[in-house]
């Protein structure tokens, strides 16, 4: 009699089979004695003994059954099981139309790798339907199927509306920052080019609203490099630049003059700024 077995019988009529269902309910190999003793003639015979080993049935002990990744993200996961050593494990897919990248494994393996593309604009699911199977001596048992369940998030995108700008000095920025992942937030860096100030840097919204200055004599550019970020996955970087052009301050050579009536004015133009008009 062994606990960890159940199914086996304590006794057979005479001339019948041991035709027993044995259950190993632990996660070793497990083994049930029968100790046979035969009867003829009034007399019995000495007992012999048969040994019976009952391997168990393997699990996969992974937990949880699940996994989230960002679109494109290379993963790689040990698939484990209570019965160890000796299992392995082979799976089929299914998967949302969006997903890309899965592949059935009919190759016993112990790892679990995958690079999966998400096309859409929401979260899609693949589901790996694993089997585990154990060997031992050439023989090899079955576990039933487990469901492992993979979401992949998507990868937002930015749009900006407009799509640059031009201002004068002193002048804000309206930019509006959108995505086709409709969940997404937004940050940004900023770096400017020439003698522009006031640009935000970092800075976080679905607005650029900064106050630009320029206190130079030519344009300057101020760049803003926005992030997306949805589901916890950073999207694709995009750019978006804006002018900023100087504040033109005029200087009249004579400064001031004065003359009789029906004299003409000869007062020369100039600005710190070049193309005055």
């Amino acid at each position: 009699d062994n606990p960890a077995v159940t199914g086996e019988s304590n006794s057979v009529t005479a001339g019948t089979l041991i035709n027993d269902l044995l259950k190993n309910n632990s996660w070793t190999n497990q083994t049930v004695i029968y100790s046979v003793t035969p009867h003829a003639n009034g007399c019995d015979g000495p007992p012999e003994t048969y040994s019976v080993v009952v391997f168990p049935t393997p699990d996969l002990s992974n937990s949880p059954l699940y996994d989230t990744v960002c679109n494109v993200t290379a993963t790689s996961t040990t698939l484990t099981s209570n019965v160890n050593p000796g299992t392995s494990f082979t799976w089929t897919c299914t998967a949302d139309p969006a997903i890309s990248g899965w592949a059935d494994n009919p190759v016993p393996t112990t790892t679990l790798s995958f690079l999966l593309t998400n096309s859409g604009i929401l979260p899609a699911n693949v589901v790996y339907h694993i089997q585990p199977q154990y060997t031992f001596n050439g023989l090899t048992c079955y576990g039933h199927t487990y469901n492992y369940t993979v979401t992949v998030n998507p990868t937002a995108h930015v749009t900006f509306n407009p799509t640059a700008d031009t201002l004068c000095t002193g002048n804000s920025t309206l930019i509006n920052i959108s995505s086709d992942v409709a969940v997404s937030t937004f940050t940004w860096t900023a770096a400017g080019s020439g003698p522009v100030s006031g640009f935000t840097t970092p800075g976080s919204a679905s607005l650029i609203n900064d106050l630009l200055f320029n206190s130079g004599v030519v344009p300057g550019t101020v760049t803003y490099t926005v992030t997306p970020r949805a589901y916890n996955c950073d999207g694709q970087n995009a750019d978006v630049q804006v002018l900023g052009n100087p504040g033109p301050i005029v200087t009249a050579t004579p400064a001031a003059t004065a003359f009789c009536s029906g004299g003409s004015t000869s007062i020369a133009l100039s600005s710190n700024v070049s193309n005055l008009v």
